[in-house]
């Protein structure tokens, strides 16, 4: 199964919406089989506060959820992608 695509963390927006989220790298090229750390940080707001979920979209296809912040992976996502929780420091990695 490959993991090409964009990946992209959700997070419930409060009404105020001064909260924004910041990936990186914003993009990058791996060749198969090869790793990679996307971490999400929250700036003008405190991550915990939000219901924070990881998705992938591939070139051609939907959103496929990944994860969410209970804990939850999505089907077939658990063996293949890990979570660094550290909402406490505003950071959410995949």
């Amino acid at each position: 199964r490959s993991d090409c695509g964009l990946f992209l963390l959700s997070a419930a927006v409060s009404l105020a919406g001064a909260a924004t989220l910041e990936q990186h790298p914003r993009e990058l090229s791996v060749e198969e089989g090869g790793r990679v750390t996307f971490q999400c940080s929250m700036k003008g707001d405190t991550m915990r506060y939000y219901s924070m979920s990881w998705y992938r979209q591939g070139p051609s296809g939907p959103q496929e959820w990944i994860y969410k912040e209970d804990g939850t992976y999505g089907e077939g996502f658990q063996d293949r992608f890990k979570i660094r929780d550290e909402r406490s420091k505003n950071r959410l990695s995949l």
